[in-house]
């Protein structure tokens, strides 16, 4: 979603966002409305491709999490890495899960925020062109 402010020279944007419901038992799609200065829209949808970026990276270091064996032959080490597996893994709530969860919500962003930069470009430039008309 996104709209360009009529008054003055804001962008206006969504970022999406996921969290856990009450007691972390469901989880919500929410969306939390921003605004920016034109001028600085491409720094903003910089850093958030960096961010982006380093997700991508620390999901591929969480792979190494999921492969985990027991340091041990004892039974403490096998439930230890068992553990750590299911954690970094896919199911809802582990780090994989969350991770793309946030890679997904800051990619919807970033294309957000685009959008909104192009609906505003085109609004002053009609602007432009009805001033000089």
């Amino acid at each position: 979603m996104y709209e360009a402010d009529g008054g003055g020279g804001k962008v206006d944007f969504v970022a999406e966002t996921v969290t856990g419901g009450a007691g972390g038992s469901s989880l919500v799609g929410s969306q939390t409305k921003f605004s920016v200065d034109p001028t600085q829209a491409h720094k903003l949808i910089d850093g958030l491709r960096k961010a982006l970026d380093k997700l991508t990276q620390l999901d591929a270091h969480r792979e190494q999490l999921e492969t985990t064996n027991a340091p041990g032959k004892d039974i403490y080490s096998g439930f230890a890495a068992m553990a750590i597996r299911k954690a970094a893994g896919t199911d809802v709530g582990g780090y994989a899960w969350a991770n793309a969860q946030a890679r997904a919500a800051l990619t919807k962003t970033i294309e957000n925020i685009e959008a909104a930069l192009k609906q505003y470009q085109g609004t002053e430039e009609n602007a432009e062109q009805g001033l000089k008309g």
